[in-house]
């Protein structure tokens, strides 16, 4: 028979196991970092800018900034390891120290690694910075913030330095075009491209070729888009038409 004690951790494990909080101040917490947990697999950031409704906005960062006191020893209170690893997860920043233009700045040049590294400006949706960042997430809040004005001249230069190509059709008329002309350059020229056993590169390849002919050819067909006169000297040097 089980005694008194062993019933009592029975019985807290299961409580546990169903979500039970033990006390008001753990309820806020988890409250307010669901919130934020909510914000940031949305936008990925913690920015909080997205929120339109000024106070929720405004008791979230709060509710950071207190995160981070508590964290540096600016305040009192005491944040737990898993705590500390569950905010790590979201990317959290805990010196305010680090100036927002720095972070931008690094989302940058993480970019600019990016595109380095796989060959294209379209990052996955699943990519995560070191630092924890959703940058696809990121490079959508900056494209809007483009469309709507809100960028600086010196953001919007460091954007486009890093790689970054405003329209998302654009974008993917540059990675193909950048992925065709490697191809060229390595087999010099497009003819290997006939075979019907093509990889699944090749393959979209021999079929964005296909595509630019037709709109160098003929842009008054309705399917077709007109190609600007970069892209039309863009295809001609790669000799495909």
């Amino acid at each position: 028979i089980n005694s008194g004690a062993e019933k009592d951790e029975a019985m807290i494990r299961r409580l546990k196991d169903m979500g039970f909080v033990w006390s008001l101040s753990e309820y806020d917490w988890e409250t307010r970092f669901q919130e934020v947990k909510e914000y940031y697999d949305i936008y990925g950031d913690l920015t909080m800018e997205h929120i339109p409704d000024r106070v929720k906005r405004t008791q979230l960062r709060h509710w950071l900034t207190t995160q981070r006191s508590v964290y540096t020893g600016r305040c009192g209170g005491r944040l737990d390891e898993d705590r500390i690893r569950r905010l790590n997860e979201l990317g959290i920043i805990w010196s305010k120290e680090k100036h927002n233009d720095d972070i931008f700045a690094e989302h940058c040049a993480e970019y600019r690694a990016y595109i380095k590294a796989y060959g294209t400006t379209a990052v996955k949706q699943d990519y995560v910075t070191k630092d924890g960042v959703k940058l696809a997430s990121w490079i959508s809040n900056q494209r809007d913030k483009y469309r709507n004005g809100k960028l600086s001249a010196e953001r919007i230069h460091m954007l486009e330095e890093a790689g970054m190509i405003w329209e998302p059709t654009k974008a993917l008329w540059h990675d193909m075009y950048e992925k065709t002309k490697a191809y060229v350059e390595k087999y010099g020229d497009v003819k290997g491209l006939s075979s019907h056993n093509l990889d699944k590169e090749k393959s979209q390849i021999k079929e964005w070729i296909r595509r630019q002919r037709d709109n160098y050819n003929h842009p008054e067909k309705k399917r077709n888009r007109a190609l600007t006169e970069d892209e039309k000297r863009k295809v001609e040097a790669l000799g495909i038409l």
